[in-house]
């Protein structure tokens, strides 16, 4: 009689020493769920970088804030007592994710005004219509834009003249002076540039 115990010749039995098929898969599944928690961990920084910008800019709407910062133009000496003057706008300027400090980012005019002119009116430099730089005609007391021929009065309103050549649909772009810095002998400015071409002033963001 055959013994029990030992196997016929061609069978197959399992052996002792592998794990069972449960255990394979909870131990393949751990190691995708652990793999992928390490590999998500190094995004979270990417992605706080990638959004940066983003977040800053929502943060400063809903501050209220826009791209208009005061920045300071020059010291009010040197803003002259008759007519009007042009200033370069230097400032840090801030393109997404790259920073440029002092650079050029435009140019305003700058005129003395009230009864000791102790105060100061700015214009954005450029022309409402197409872009252009426009001048200051000290004959005429009056800004002159070459591209369309187009006249403002010192004030900044239109001159209203049949000789004009498709003038500009509004008067020059007025900007904010800061009035506390202004009484301690400091031009400061919210420098803002505007969509041209409208009759609204429409900021850009």
């Amino acid at each position: 009689m055959a013994d029990r115990n030992q196997r016929e010749p061609g069978s197959s039995e399992p052996s002792s020493n592998s794990p069972p098929p449960r255990r394979n898969f909870l131990v393949s599944f751990l190691a995708v769920v652990f793999g992928a928690i390490i590999s998500f961990f190094p995004l979270v920084p990417g992605a706080a970088v990638l959004l940066d910008p983003v977040l800053r800019r929502k943060k400063k709407v809903a501050d209220g804030e826009t791209n208009a910062d005061f920045v300071r133009i020059t010291s009010l000496d040197s803003v002259p007592k008759e007519g009007a003057q042009q200033f370069p706008v230097i400032a840090h300027r801030h393109d997404a994710w790259n920073h440029f400090p002092n650079e050029r980012i435009g140019a305003v005019y700058l005129r003395r005004i009230g009864e000791n002119q102790e105060n100061v009116q700015c214009f954005n430099a450029v022309c409402p219509h197409l872009g252009c730089i426009f001048s200051y005609v000290t004959s005429r007391n009056e800004f002159y834009c070459p591209c369309h021929n187009s006249a403002f009065k010192i004030d900044g309103s239109k001159v209203e003249s049949s000789g004009q050549v498709n003038p500009s649909p509004r008067p020059l772009d007025e900007l904010e002076v800061d009035q506390e810095r202004l009484q301690q002998g400091e031009v400061w400015v919210k420098f803002q540039n505007f969509y041209t071409g409208t009759e609204e002033r429409i900021p850009k963001q």
